[in-house]
């Protein structure tokens, strides 16, 4: 992340760009945002959109600080960024995070710290567990990559969540395709490019690492032999923890991620400046 600086409100664009009184646009990073209906979203999706909307527009006015996550703006000139939010009343609102808590969007986490990204998808799990917004309607549940070989349903550019057991693990040239059936030209697979490979540490860059696990992937489904998810960061697919495992972890008191939100980025993004 790059230094952070401070900004006012001044309005948010429909696709939820945050516009400051000096005309910068910054939108929330490592999120997928909701669809409004002119952007393919059915009624109910729009509806949410207009909530996330809603949610941001509360604090016209109120001065923000912007924790880049890239030195240069996209093809939009729009800055991306993590959001925090002071409050009239003192305290901070990071307001990524606050979405992902209500329901009111996904993580998708690109290059994060380990601690930033874990608190994202631990307020996306709030509202997942809640059965809130978005998660209280099947369209927009995790599928079950078993269920995905014969679904017609899911198309090339959707955005989808699958999670299941990799059957079979195979490495073509720099290319790890993981599959979960046999019948690998039908069934789902996660394609693994080297450039995310290699940041793992060398003995998960195997196909024998992979093999058995129980993961989570997230990423646009791809047409290929069958369909396809190929993750652009290594925070987009999870390995997810035994039963047993969860019993044995501490359920101490945590904080909440938006009550973690000012240390995590000020740790990682550096002091606040005047």
């Amino acid at each position: 992340m790059g230094p952070p600086f401070e900004a006012i409100l001044d309005r948010v664009d429909p696709d939820l760009a945050l516009i400051s009184r000096d005309g910068r646009s910054f939108v929330l990073a490592d999120l997928w945002r909701l669809s409004r209906s002119h952007e393919g979203g059915d009624v109910r999706e729009d509806g949410w959109a207009r909530m996330a909307h809603a949610l941001i527009s509360t604090h016209l006015g109120q001065r923000f600080w912007v924790y880049p996550t890239s030195d240069a703006p996209d093809r939009y000139g729009r800055i991306r960024a993590h959001i925090l939010f002071e409050t009239p009343e003192g305290n901070s609102l990071w307001i990524n995070a606050a979405l992902l808590k209500q329901g009111l969007a996904r993580a998708f986490p690109l290059d994060l710290p380990p601690d930033i990204t874990r608190a994202l998808y631990e307020a996306e799990d709030s509202a997942r567990a809640d059965h809130r917004t978005l998660w209280s309607a099947p369209a927009f549940a995790p599928m079950k990559a078993h269920d995905l070989m014969n679904d017609g349903s899911i198309g090339g550019g959707d955005f989808a969540i699958v999670t299941g057991r990799v059957f079979q693990a195979t490495k073509v040239g720099g290319t790890l395709y993981l599959n979960f059936t046999a019948d690998w030209r039908q069934d789902f697979t996660i394609r693994l490019n080297w450039p995310v490979r290699r940041q793992w540490p060398v003995a998960e860059r195997t196909a024998a690492f992979w093999r058995g696990k129980e993961l989570e992937v997230r990423g646009v489904m791809e047409p290929m032999n069958g369909l396809m998810i190929t993750p652009i960061s290594p925070a987009q697919i999870k390995i997810l923890a035994s039963p047993l495992a969860d019993e044995e972890q501490d359920h101490g008191s945590k904080k909440s991620p938006a009550q973690m939100a000012p240390g995590i980025l000020e740790t990682k993004a550096g002091s606040k400046t005047d």
